[in-house]
């Protein structure tokens, strides 16, 4: 069973890679959408992403920042969850795995950060430019189900929780 796992998981990260066109750079606009979550164990990540045309694909732009004051851990967990969550315009998925986004300072505004950019082989449609919102699923990133009560702690999206606690 964990080898088919393996190799469904595989063709999902070759077929999700196929995707993209090509990677670049650009300050995000303001035509953002912010969205993040929390650990169980206290902080929390803030993902901040939009799309935009370029030469008629789509482009996916953006940054994540990390609270200054967490859990040792959720240490080096944020790939975890980056690689989960999904941009989506209205109920269509754009793009699932934003790894290529880079690190930036919580602040209040994301505006005119500079972000890591990749275009996909999708046309680019009108509508996506003011229709995004994104999907983390909830995530386990330290612990098992331990029935004798070793720590667990779960990613849960409930908005930005990037911050200095």
């Amino acid at each position: 069973m964990k080898k088919i796992f393996a190799a469904i998981a595989g063709v999902g990260l070759v077929v999700s890679c196929s995707q993209v066109v090509s990677t670049s750079t650009s300050s995000l606009g303001n035509n953002l959408v912010v969205d993040g979550g929390k650990y169980t164990s206290g902080g929390g990540l803030t993902i901040a992403a939009e799309l935009r045309n370029n030469q008629g694909r789509t482009m996916l732009c953006g940054v994540w920042a990390q609270s200054r004051q967490q859990s040792i851990l959720t240490k080096n967990v944020e790939r975890k969850v980056l690689g989960v969550a999904s941009f989506f315009a209205g109920n269509e998925r754009i793009h699932t795995g934003f790894v290529f986004m880079n690190e930036v300072p919580p602040s209040a505004s994301y505006v005119g950060q500079q972000a890591n950019c990749i275009t996909l082989q999708r046309a680019w449609r009108p509508e996506y430019a003011n229709n995004g919102r994104m999907r983390i699923p909830r995530v386990l990133v330290y612990g098992d189900f331990d029935p004798f009560g070793d720590p667990s702690v779960y990613f849960i999206q409930e908005g930005p929780r990037a911050g200095d606690s």
